[in-house]
Formats: structure tokens, C-alpha cells, sequence
């Protein structure tokens, strides 16, 4: 005779809709749906935050945190970095002469400071690159 899993109760899984976090035991019979299910680059459960880390979950920059923290992997570190840049890219293309504007863009977007002032970096040297070639192209003969 085979021994039958013991099914876990129904309604014991936790709901989206439900006030988190949910209890220790709860999140230990269901840490790997709950993570899975909270599939978002960047993003983890607000039990993870309180019972793995012993904090309480961010509000904002959530990813920019656990980035810090060393807690993305490779592919979901590229995932985040690319939308990131997509959104500064946007920033730049649609606030050309509105630093305000492009500032509160960029931390709705949740956009990491750090990044902005690297990448500011490399646009203001592009450019001069392109001062220089434009201006040696008009001087010469």
C-alpha cells in the first residue's frame, strides 16, 4: 500500500489580497510559491523582508536595495539594469530642458542615483567627443 500525501489545507495558501506578512509557518510551507509567484525583477515578498532578513519591506527602490545588498542574481540584475536605463534613456529624450522635470521622472521611476550620475557621465563626454569632431569638421578646409 503507498502512502498518500497529506494534502495541505485549502485555504492555507496565502492570497494576494491577504494582509502581509503572513505568519512564520505559513511562509515556511510556502516560501517557494510565494516567491514564485512574486516573479518581479527586483522585487521580494514582504515575508522574505521580515523573516530571511529581519527587516521591514521597503517602500520604495526596493531593487536598488537588494542590489546593494548583493541579493540579484546575474540575469535578474541585467533585467533591472536594462529597464532602468530604458527609463533614463526616456528621461533624457523627453526632459531635455527640464532638469526638475527629468529628476522627478527618474526617482518615480525608482531610477538607482548612482547609475543616473554614471551615465550622466558618459552622455557629457559623448557629447564633447561630438564637440570636438563637429568643430575640427567646420575648421577644416
Amino acid at each position: 500500500m503507498t502512502k498518500r500525501k497529506c494534502k495541505t489545507p485549502k485555504g492555507d495558501v496565502p492570497r494576494p489580497w491577504e494582509d502581509r506578512p503572513v505568519s512564520l509557518e505559513r511562509w515556511r510551507r510556502h516560501r517557494h510559491l510565494l516567491m514564485v509567484d512574486w516573479a518581479y525583477p527586483g522585487q521580494r515578498p514582504p515575508e522574505w523582508w521580515v523573516y530571511e532578513k529581519g527587516l521591514e519591506p521597503p517602500r520604495a527602490h526596493q531593487a536598488d536595495i537588494l542590489r546593494h545588498m548583493g541579493e540579484l542574481d546575474e540575469a535578474e540584475l541585467e533585467t533591472i539594469t536594462r529597464w532602468w536605463r530604458e527609463r533614463y534613456d526616456h528621461a533624457c529624450e523627453n526632459f531635455p530642458g527640464d532638469p526638475a522635470g527629468r529628476r522627478n521622472y527618474l526617482n518615480w521611476q525608482q531610477v538607482p542615483r548612482d547609475l543616473i550620475r554614471k551615465w550622466d557621465g558618459k552622455r557629457k563626454g559623448n557629447a564633447k567627443i561630438i564637440r570636438k569632431h563637429k568643430i575640427a569638421a567646420e575648421a577644416a578646409p
